[in-house]
C-alpha cells in the first residue's frame, strides 16, 4: 500500500477513564503506634520502603504501614519483640471522613504575654517561632536585634536576626530554622 496525498491515515487512541480518589493510593495503609524500646528499627523499615516514619522529630514511634507491606513489617517487629496499636485503620477511610472538618487550633498558641517553651525534640509553630525570637530581642537587644525584612506570599513576616559578637569571643555557632 502506498501512501499520497489522497490517503487517509486515520488514529484512534482510547484513554481508560480512571477516576481515581484523592486518597485511592492510601487504601489499605494503617496508621501504627509501636511499643517498647524502638531503637532503630522504624528507621530501618524507613530505610528500606516499608514504612513512612510520621514523627520525625520525635520518638520515632508513629509509622504508616503501606497494605502490601504489612506482613513484613509485622514480622520485624515480632523478631525485635516489639508490640504495636493501631491508631487508624484504613488510611483513606480516615483522610476523606476528616476532609471537611474545620481543623483544630494547635494548643501551642502564644498570647503577647506567655507562649509554651520553645521545645528541643521536635518543630515550633511559627507562633513560638516569632514570640521566642520577640522574646529574645527584648531580654538580649544588647547582642542581637531582629527586624522583618519584608512578608512571605502568605503574607507572614521574614525574619532577620542579627547577632553582635562579643568582644572576647572564642569560635560561634550558626542557628537557622525556617517554616515553610
Amino acid at each position: 500500500m502506498q501512501l499520497g496525498p489522497s490517503s487517509i491515515l486515520g488514529l484512534v487512541i482510547i484513554f481508560p477513564r480512571v477516576c481515581w480518589s484523592r486518597y485511592e493510593a492510601l487504601s489499605g495503609d494503617q496508621v501504627w503506634e509501636l511499643q517498647g524500646e524502638v531503637g532503630l528499627v522504624s528507621t530501618m523499615l524507613g530505610s528500606k520502603g516499608l514504612v513512612d516514619i510520621l514523627d520525625e522529630s520525635g520518638p520515632r514511634r508513629m509509622i504508616r504501614v503501606r497494605a502490601k507491606h504489612s506482613a513484613e513489617v509485622l514480622l520485624t517487629l515480632l523478631q525485635n519483640n516489639l508490640s504495636y496499636k493501631i491508631l487508624v485503620e484504613d488510611l483513606a477511610s480516615y483522610l476523606k471522613e476528616k476532609e471537611g472538618q474545620p481543623r483544630r487550633r494547635s494548643s501551642n498558641t502564644c498570647s503577647s504575654s506567655s507562649c509554651p517553651r520553645p521545645l528541643s525534640d521536635s518543630y515550633m509553630t511559627l507562633d513560638q517561632i516569632e514570640w521566642y525570637l520577640k522574646e529574645l530581642n527584648t531580654t538580649h537587644s544588647s547582642r542581637l536585634s531582629v527586624t522583618s525584612i519584608g512578608k512571605s506570599i502568605e503574607g507572614r513576616d521574614i525574619w532577620l536576626v542579627h547577632i553582635r559578637p562579643r568582644r572576647c569571643s572564642v569560635g560561634g555557632a550558626v542557628w537557622i530554622e525556617a517554616v515553610s
